[in-house]
């Protein structure tokens, strides 16, 4: 485990983005302690980040980058992992869902004027 600042040097963002993301419940701290409130994250959550900030830049919104992680990717280690005491990992951190329909491209080999769903 590691503290939040640790967490965000090694992913390149800042501790207030961290903060952000975790009110978002798009990726929730493996364990918050009762008494101080620090948040600390496991390794594991490294590839969660790198797939948020990923899909944040290829201009996804963080609604749209919520629908993309799974409930255990925004809230836990790894799919199937026990959250620690202090894990805020419940039905009250997990954002409703809703489906995201792919964009509209155009076919290859046409002028762009028509457009179909892929």
């Amino acid at each position: 485990m590691m503290n939040i600042g640790e967490f965000a040097r090694l992913g390149g963002i800042s501790t207030r983005m961290l903060r952000h993301y975790d009110a978002l419940g798009l990726l929730v701290p493996a364990h918050v302690d009762p008494f101080t409130a620090r948040r600390s994250y496991d390794a594991a959550q490294l590839p969660v980040l790198n797939q948020l900030l990923a899909l944040k830049g290829l201009g996804f919104s963080l609604d749209e980058v919520g629908t993309h992680l799974t409930r255990e990717q925004r809230c836990c280690d790894s799919p199937g992992a026990v959250p620690g005491p202090g894990a805020r990992c419940g039905p009250g951190r997990q954002r409703p869902s809703r489906e995201v329909r792919p964009p509209l491209v155009p076919p290859c080999g046409t002028s762009g004027g028509e457009v179909s769903r892929l």
